[in-house]
């Protein structure tokens, strides 16, 4: 699968505008009940990955459970987040930046 920083980009900025630094606070993304019109893609399983290259980039805040949970064929069907991390919005910033050409 190839990385798509357009959704990277897309995913930062609906964990900026949805997260919160809360002790006990998680946001869940569910394929079964959440609308991805929102994002670039309608996989659930592409949008999975890009959390996955997020948190590993240490762009996103875990949620307090594990960022997966699993269904059928060891395919992730949730994701979970808490907020962006320094890095995440330095990421962001570049990104707006370099679109408005600065």
């Amino acid at each position: 699968m190839k990385r798509d920083k357009k959704l990277i980009r897309e995913i930062l900025e609906f964990v900026r505008d949805n997260g919160k630094f809360q002790s006990r606070y998680e946001f869940v993304i569910k394929e079964t009940d959440f609308d991805l019109s929102q994002f670039s893609t309608q996989d659930f399983s592409v949008l999975a990955y890009h959390f996955y290259l997020a948190y590993g980039a240490g762009f996103i805040e875990k949620g307090m459970s594990s960022p997966y949970q699993y269904g059928n064929g060891n395919v992730p069907n949730s994701v979970s987040f808490k907020c962006l991390t320094w890095l995440g919005h330095e990421f962001l910033d570049l990104e707006t930046d370099y679109q408005q050409g600065n």
